[in-house]
């Protein structure tokens, strides 16, 4: 009766952890808050292209 318990208790913490672990948004790779060096342009199609219009 215990082993079962263990188990259960075991399998219990194991989703727990990967549950958190799954909500956890990765790091961007580069600083989305960095000022831009020089101006960029940015085309009408590939707006619209990027936002699905």
């Amino acid at each position: 009766m215990k082993k079962k318990g263990k188990a259960i208790f075991l399998a219990f913490v194991a989703m727990f952890a990967l549950s958190a672990s799954a909500q956890l948004p990765g790091l961007p790779e580069i600083d989305q808050e960095a000022p831009l060096d020089e101006p960029v342009t940015i085309s009408k199609e590939i707006l619209a292209a990027a936002f699905g219009l």
